[in-house]
C-alpha cells in the first residue's frame, strides 16, 4: 500500500511497442513495481529510453503478479508459450482481433472475443481492458484535461476490481463493465475508435467520455 492506501502491485508488460511503451512508465510513475517482458534482452530496437528494467517474458512473468499483453492479437500464442504457467495470475488482454488491411474485419468469430478466446487457453484470471483507445490516449491520461474512460471486463470479480485500482491511479475513469462476455463489446468499441480515426480523421488524442446530462 502507498500513502494513499493504493495497493501496489508488481506487473509484467509484455511488449515494448506503443501500448507496452505507454502504459509501462504511467505505471511506475503510480508507484508500481513494472519490467517489460521481451523476448531478447539483448535486442536494442527492443530497449526504450524510459530506464524501466527489462527480462526475458518467462523471467518477467514469474516475479509479477499482474501480465498485462501489450502485443498485436497475432502474437498472442507465441507470448502464451513464452509466458508458461500463469495460474493465479492476472492477465490483461489489451488486444484487438481485427485484420487492419482489410477494413478491420473480425479475426475472431462474432460471437466470442480476443479475451474469452486467450481465457481458453490459460488458467490466469484473464481480464479485459486498456484496449478501447489508442496509446497516446493512454500515455497522456495522467495529465488529460479530463479523465479518459476505460472500462475493465473479466469474470473474476477479484481480478476486476484490481485492474480497475490499477486503471484509477494511471488517469483512467476506470468502470466495471461486468463478466467477459462483455469483453467482445469492449473490443467493439475499439474497433469503432479506430474506424473514426481511420476514415474520420479524428485526432489520436480522443478519447471516450462517460458522463449524465
Amino acid at each position: 500500500m502507498n500513502q494513499k492506501g493504493e495497493l501496489l502491485m508488481r506487473v509484467a508488460v509484455i511488449g515494448k511497442g506503443n501500448v507496452g511503451g505507454a502504459l509501462a512508465p504511467n505505471i511506475a510513475a503510480a508507484g508500481h513495481e513494472v519490467v517489460y517482458g521481451v523476448k531478447d534482452t539483448g535486442d536494442i530496437e527492443a530497449q526504450r529510453a524510459d530506464g524501466l528494467p527489462q527480462k526475458v517474458v518467462r523471467e518477467a512473468v514469474d516475479g509479477s503478479d499482474i501480465v498485462i499483453f501489450a502485443v498485436h492479437w497475432g502474437a498472442v500464442d507465441d507470448v502464451l508459450s513464452q509466458c508458461g504457467d500463469l495460474d493465479g495470475r492476472i492477465l490483461v488482454d489489451c488486444t484487438n482481433p481485427y485484420d487492419f488491411q482489410n477494413d478491420l474485419a473480425p479475426l475472431v468469430p462474432n460471437d466470442t472475443s480476443a479475451a474469452r478466446v486467450i481465457a481458453g487457453k490459460t488458467k490466469a484470471k484473464v481480464v479485459k481492458a486498456f484496449n478501447q483507445v489508442g496509446a497516446e490516449v493512454m500515455a497522456s491520461a495522467p495529465k488529460a484535461a479530463f479523465r479518459p474512460l476505460q472500462f475493465v471486463a473479466s469474470d473474476d470479480e477479484d481480478a476486476r476490481s484490481i485492474i480497475i485500482q490499477l486503471a484509477k491511479s494511471i488517469g483512467f475513469d476506470a468502470r466495471d463493465a461486468g463478466g467477459l462476455e462483455y469483453a467482445r463489446e469492449l473490443e467493439g468499441m475499439a474497433r469503432l475508435w479506430i474506424a473514426q480515426l481511420f476514415w474520420r480523421g479524428l485526432p489520436s488524442t480522443t478519447a471516450w467520455q462517460f458522463s449524465a446530462v
